[in-house]
C-alpha cells in the first residue's frame, strides 16, 4: 500500500478519534468557533467588497473665526469653529464625504432680533456623509451651521474638501464599520449604517419658516 495513503488515513482515525472522545460541551465549542470565523470570513470579505465598489471620500472641513456662537472649548482656537485631523481640544472632527465632491453653497439668513448677525449654513455637493451609509443620490448636504458678524459672512473659502488615499479610505471604512458595531447589528442594518447626512432639500423643509 501506498505510504502517503497510509499516512493520510491514519491521520484521519486520529482525527475520528480526537471528535470522538470529546465531550458534547467541546464539540458545542468548537462548532461554535467555526461558526465565528466562518462569519469574520464572510464580513471580511464584505468589507473588500465595499471598499473597492464605493468612489473616493473626501474629508470636509472648515475655518470659520468670529464665530458668535457659544463655545467655551474655541478659546483653545483664538476664538474660531474649526475642523481639522487629528482632532485636538477646541477642535471639531471633519466630515467624510462620497466624492465627487461639487460646488460649496452657504445660505445666509439674517433675524430682526439679532440684526447685526448672519446666520449662515454651509452646503457642499456630495453623495453624501460616511456615517449615514452606503453613497446617496448626488445633492447639496449640510457641513455645518454658523453664527457670524453680518461684516464677516461665511463663504466658500471656509469650507475645503481633500480627497482622501486608498489607505486613508479603507481606515475610515474599517473604522465606521467598528463603530456600527458597538451599537447595532450590521447583519441587519449594513456594515456602514449610521446617522442620516442632511440634504439641503430636507434642511431647507425644516427651515422654510425661520
Amino acid at each position: 500500500m501506498n505510504q502517503k495513503y497510509l499516512i493520510s488515513a491514519l491521520i484521519s482515525l486520529l482525527s475520528i478519534a480526537v471528535v470522538s472522545c470529546q465531550s458534547p460541551e467541546q464539540k458545542a465549542a468548537e462548532a461554535r468557533k467555526k461558526e465565528i470565523e466562518t462569519a469574520r470570513a464572510e464580513k471580511e470579505q464584505q468589507i473588500k467588497a465595499l471598499i473597492s465598489s464605493t468612489p473616493d471620500i473626501y474629508r470636509v472641513s472648515w475655518k470659520v473665526c468670529q464665530d458668535k456662537k457659544v463655545n467655551l472649548a474655541r478659546k483653545f482656537n483664538g476664538g474660531c469653529d474649526e475642523a481639522k485631523e487629528p482632532t485636538t481640544q477646541g477642535f471639531q472632527e471633519p466630515l467624510f464625504m462620497w466624492g465627487p465632491i461639487g460646488q460649496v453653497q452657504v445660505d445666509q439668513k439674517t433675524n430682526p432680533i439679532s440684526p447685526g448677525v448672519i446666520y449662515a449654513t454651509a452646503f457642499i455637493k456630495s453623495r453624501g456623509c460616511l456615517t449615514s451609509g452606503t453613497p446617496k443620490n448626488e445633492q447639496l448636504y449640510k457641513v455645518r451651521g454658523f453664527v457670524v458678524d453680518k461684516n464677516a459672512p461665511v463663504t466658500s473659502s471656509n469650507i475645503k474638501a481633500e480627497r482622501l488615499s486608498k489607505e486613508e479610505k479603507e481606515s475610515k471604512i474599517r473604522q465606521q464599520v467598528a463603530n456600527v458595531e458597538l451599537t447595532r447589528d450590521y447583519q441587519t442594518l449594513g456594515l456602514l449604517g449610521g446617522d442620516d447626512c442632511q440634504s439641503f432639500n430636507d434642511w431647507e423643509k425644516n427651515n422654510s419658516n425661520s
